[in-house]
């Protein structure tokens, strides 16, 4: 008899350890979580549970090797529930969609009524683009439970993304109703008046989900735009400087803060701005661009040559920075250097006017007044009075 007691011990042990993870997962003690994971995977090998705890505690911490985890546990236990849900939820977070929708569609085709999981399906089809298919899944959520706010909400992105504007915010009404204090409604419905171009509307609307989470970046960030959209630099600037102090480590912030205060004519802020979005990622040739610009204006040459030619190495067909490449030569008397940045110019964009009268001004002050014709000849389809004006320069003793 005494055999009986000694040989369910282990199962005993692992139930016990498992509620023990478990505990410490509910209060967010995600290391203590993960090492009595990881002991109890040490003592019962074959078991399932502690592979699915482990790899909940990893993805709580920001560690590697979460869906591996998930996919162990589900060559012990092809069956095994909250391994296929963990294992497509994560797939999800991490933007694979295709993945993520085929385990859903698996949920779904092992519970047909499993809410959660049908959610997330439709979610792995917005993603994908397939907004038809994620439609008809979340119509079919909001039929059977017209009090699901997530449902309305993602059925207000589907039919956004099928172009059927009224449709859509009906639907974020719909959730807004159902979840006052949640911004999502407000930030979606935000977006679909900016795509309307009813900005004021939008602004309106990112207005309310901030009055909810004055800290959403994302929020402050589309504020922000709607205002530059409507050429209202005072707010957009406020709002951008509101984004890179909530985000100082995001150089669309700053880039962005930079695009408004040039916009506002205050050259030395946006080039402090620019400088610091550059900081951050030096690859931003549209950055290097704009600074140089703001370089020209102020006659800084050097730094502005220096601005143009590092947005050209990153980005090598930019007409807009060889022009002014040439412009700046052109201001330094230097006509060799900037009749080749004019000749490169309009041999990436053949109809660029600008490019192609800033050329047959460079040629003229070589001296070569025959090549300066042939850009006349051309320039004439594309701008009579740029080629009036090239005339001037070819005429001219």
């Amino acid at each position: 008899m005494g055999a009986g007691p000694a040989g369910m011990r282990p199962r005993q042990d692992l139930a016990a350890g498992l509620e023990s993870v478990r505990d410490h997962l509910r209060a967010e003690r995600f290391a203590e979580a993960l090492a009595g994971a990881e002991a109890l995977i040490g003592l019962h090998p074959g078991a399932a549970d502690p592979l699915v705890f482990r790899g909940l505690a990893r993805a709580a911490l920001g560690r590697p090797g979460e869906e591996e985890d998930y996919a162990a546990a589900l060559a012990l236990d092809p069956h095994h529930g909250e391994a296929l849900a963990n294992l497509g939820a994560a797939h999800l977070a991490a933007g694979r969609a295709g993945e993520a929708r085929a385990v859903f569609a698996e949920i779904r085709k092992r519970r047909p009524k499993d809410v959660p999981a049908r959610l997330q399906l439709a979610g792995a089809c917005l993603m994908e683009g397939a907004n038809e298919e994620a439609a008809e899944i979340l119509e079919g959520l909001t039929r059977e439970d017209a009090e699901n706010s997530e449902a309305w909400l993602s059925l207000g992105v589907a039919r956004a993304g099928l172009e059927d504007a009224d449709g859509a915010a009906d639907c974020f009404a719909q959730a807004r109703r159902l979840r006052p204090g949640d911004p999502r409604a407000a930030l979606n419905l935000g977006a679909l008046r900016f795509s309307q171009g009813r900005i004021d509307e939008a602004i309106d609307e990112y207005a309310a989900a901030l009055r909810l989470t004055p800290d959403d970046a994302d929020a402050r960030f589309n504020l922000a735009l709607a205002h530059l959209a409507q050429k209202d630099l005072t707010p957009a600037v406020a709002e951008f400087r509101e984004v890179c102090r909530l985000r100082p480590a995001d150089e669309e912030g700053w880039l962005y803060l930079g695009n408004a205060l040039l916009e506002a004519e205050n050259l030395e802020g946006a080039a402090e701005a620019y400088a610091e979005g550059l900081r951050l990622n030096p690859e931003r040739s549209e950055a290097h661009y704009n600074l140089g610009v703001i370089h020209a204006r102020n006659s800084r040459t050097d730094p502005a040559l220096e601005s143009f030619r590092r947005a050209l190495a990153l980005a090598p067909e930019d007409v807009e920075s060889r022009v002014y490449l040439g412009v700046v030569h052109m201001t330094r008397n230097e006509y060799p250097e900037a009749a080749r940045a004019f000749e490169e110019a309009v041999r990436t964009d053949p109809a660029h006017a600008e490019a192609r009268y800033n050329f047959g001004v460079a040629l003229c002050r070589l001296g070569r007044k025959g090549d300066a014709r042939a850009q006349h000849a051309r320039l004439e389809v594309l701008n009579d009075e740029l080629a009036e004006r090239l005339m001037g320069w070819i005429e001219a003793p």
